[in-house]
């Protein structure tokens, strides 16, 4: 747990007085101190860092607000994560999670706020929230533009980089899952892409 007040536990990657910031930007009133419970969360390929925040504020009055979110550090190319928010925003779309929120620590430095949603123990097997979520892909890619990128998405070559992970998920799948006929590669080359 970390207080405003008297520090505490440091958050990793992040810098706990920038999410008190963002907890404090969120009240319409003054707040005497801010607790933060960060809980690391795996996954962000993008991110240094990404964690689940639970807040309180504790205002004037002894009144508590509480929040939960997301929080992520972005650092140099990784920041093409919020332009890509940005560029939905512009396009009209909603994503999921929503950004609530954005810290600019430097030009090579952000912290985006996202929406908390919790998670389910195996959503593909609901028919109903697959849908959904696939309806909510299908709008973000109809409300993008076909143009090309400009900023710090117009240089991004995800192919390129999505190729080692794809390359060492069919390495673990391989070594996983015995083949049926004994034969262990059936790829010519090892990689034909």
């Amino acid at each position: 747990m970390w207080d405003s007040e008297v520090g505490g536990i440091v958050c990793g990657e992040l810098e706990p007085a920038h999410v008190a910031a963002f907890v404090r930007r969120q009240c319409a009133a003054e707040v005497e101190r801010v607790l933060l419970d960060v809980q690391p969360l795996l996954g962000g390929l993008e991110s240094r860092a990404v964690a689940r925040v639970q807040a309180e504020a504790v205002l004037c009055q002894d009144t508590v607000r509480t929040f939960t979110f997301v929080v992520k550090r972005l650092d140099g190319p990784a920041n093409r994560e919020l332009a890509m928010y940005e560029l939905l925003a512009s396009a009209g779309a909603r994503a999921t999670p929503q950004l609530v929120g954005v810290h600019s620590v430097s030009p090579a430095t952000s912290y985006l706020f996202l929406e908390w949603i919790p998670t389910s123990r195996c959503p593909w097997a609901e028919p109903a929230l697959v849908s959904h979520v696939l309806e909510q892909l299908a709008e973000i890619h109809a409300a993008l533009s076909a143009a090309p990128l400009a900023g710090p998405l117009g240089a991004w070559d995800y192919e390129s980089e999505l190729l080692p992970s794809a390359r060492a998920t069919l390495d673990t799948l391989e070594l996983a899952v015995p083949p049926a006929d004994g034969v262990r590669s059936v790829r010519p080359g090892r990689f034909a892409w």
